[in-house]
């Protein structure tokens, strides 16, 4: 009776000491971003909040993507799109989307809030610390209230 104990307690402990791994993300299924038809833009449009692309900008990466977030302009003249008026004026780099203009001009909404449709990208910069999520190829953006 002692032996089988032994052995029972000598398994557990074993079992017990075993490697722990992580589940691997690159195994999960990828999740589904729903994206649909708007406006008349070329590419479907994937609605998101800022806080979730902030979270995870990768997943948007080359998606035309439509969020809403503070405009603001640094001292340097970058325009970016930031999740709230204190996020901007504390300088939060790293919780921002830059704006960049081809058709329309995120600038003339400076000081506002704004809804941001565009291509997501990630941002080159040399600062890697302290860098927006991402950059997004401004399509289209207007107020809102």
């Amino acid at each position: 009776m002692n032996k089988v104990l032994a052995n029972l307690l000598m398994t557990a402990a074993l079992v017990g000491c075993g490697k722990v791994v992580p589940p691997d993300p690159a195994q999960n299924e990828p999740e589904t971003l729903l994206c649909s038809a708007y406006g008349g833009l070329e590419n479907r449009v994937c609605p998101a909040s800022i806080y979730s692309i902030v979270a995870s900008p990768a997943k948007y990466y080359g998606r035309t993507v439509a969020f809403r977030g503070f405009v603001y302009q640094s001292q340097d003249g970058t325009v970016a799109v930031y999740p709230s008026k204190e996020s901007a004026l504390s300088s939060e780099a790293a919780s921002s989307i830059l704006c960049v203009s081809s058709k329309e001009s995120c600038a003339k909404f400076v000081g506002t809030y704004a809804e941001v449709f565009g291509v997501l990208t990630p941002t080159t910069t040399r600062d890697s610390l302290f860098k927006p999520v991402g950059t997004v190829e401004l399509v289209h953006v207007r107020s809102f209230k």
